[in-house]
């Protein structure tokens, strides 16, 4: 049975972590003659409310059946009010789309709960990305409500949900949310040594957990990036390049990259830019953490501006014009070691 929170059997609230909002559903039935079907899918009873979301205001309707995971969407010409619980139609659960809310307190359905902490509710995980074992704990889905929200992220892993928060570019994250089912991590910050507030939950159960880091540690395991030969050297006419040592304090490792003063790049595509770097090490850092998930081959950082562009790899007849000021960097290697 679908773990969703009935209110007087015909009204119901959902959250949906793709959405990260809370959505009211009431009993309403289907007919067909009555309205036009949009598409029919095979996902979660939360994926289904998603996608009805985003094709408002055309979706309104949904007849979702539970054990063969069918989610059919329906334009609302007109319908009639269900008569009975929806638990009682057949395999099949009709229902209207009727808000969607970032704010919990504006929910019109809901229940009072208590936020009890589990027992045996702590791991430690280890992250092959950061190179870290870090220690969370999980704490009642409810208290998520209480985060404060950095970025929603797609991903069906918890490693890389929690390799996400420790990247050097999130700071101030310390908490996520996380649904292999949906494939979904929320990146959170939640204010330390709160006591837990509990309140309105809008469902019992939900397929997202909720996660706090404790602490990080590195692991050891020494960093083999693999060097791609058509960026060795870098062959071109304004091409200057050097070789240099750079300590990257957060990681306690050393890297070898390669420095190319020129306005012209080849073989290379712009990525990200982030603003507000005020030092090179910074902007490495942040390629190192990158260059994991294959979104990194090196950096153009200007100190002059504050930026850091992240590059990746291109064809052969890509190449990147760069104004005055910036400076290339290559990722070659990394190793443990003292600062140099």
């Amino acid at each position: 049975m679908f773990p969703l929170q009935l209110v007087n059997c015909s009204w119901m609230s959902l959250y949906i972590p793709k959405l990260d909002a809370t959505c009211v559903l009431t009993a309403k039935a289907i007919r067909h003659e009555d309205v036009l079907h949009i598409k029919q899918t095979y996902c979660s009873m939360e994926s289904c409310v998603a996608a009805c979301f985003r094709l408002l205001p055309s979706c309104k309707l949904i007849k979702y059946s539970p054990l063969a995971k069918v989610c059919n969407l329906y334009h609302e010409n007109a319908a009639g009010n269900i008569l009975q619980p929806i638990n009682q139609i057949g395999q099949s659960m009709h229902l209207l789309l009727h808000s969607c809310h970032k704010d919990i307190s504006n929910i019109p359905v809901g229940i009072i709960v208590q936020s009890v902490h589990q027992r045996n509710n702590s791991a430690t995980i280890h992250t092959p990305s950061t190179h870290k074992n870090c220690f969370f704990f999980g704490l009642p889905f409810v208290e998520n409500f209480y985060a404060q929200r950095i970025q929603l992220i797609a991903t069906s892993s918890l490693k890389r949900c929690i390799a996400f928060c420790e990247a050097p570019t999130r700071t101030s994250c310390n908490s996520v949310l996380f649904s292999a089912q949906e494939g979904t991590c929320l990146l959170l910050f939640r204010t330390s040594n709160v006591p837990l507030l509990g309140g309105i939950i809008p469902t019992l159960h939900s397929s997202a957990l909720f996660f706090t880091i404790i602490t990080c540690y590195n692991d050891g395991i020494p960093i083999n990036i693999v060097k791609d030969l058509r960026m060795l050297p870098l062959k071109h006419s304004n091409h200057f390049t050097t070789e240099e040592k750079i300590s990257l304090f957060q990681y306690k490792e050393i890297c070898t990259v390669q420095h190319s003063v020129s306005n012209v790049i080849p073989w290379i595509n712009l990525a990200q830019l982030y603003a507000n770097v005020s030092f090179l090490n910074e902007c490495i850092s942040i390629c190192r953490f990158m260059r994991n998930f294959g979104l990194c081959e090196g950096i153009a950082y200007s100190k002059e501006s504050k930026a850091c562009l992240t590059t990746v790899l291109g064809n052969y007849d890509d190449e990147v014009y760069l104004n005055e000021g910036y400076h290339f960097f290559t990722l070659n290697n990394c190793s443990k070691g003292k600062s140099v």
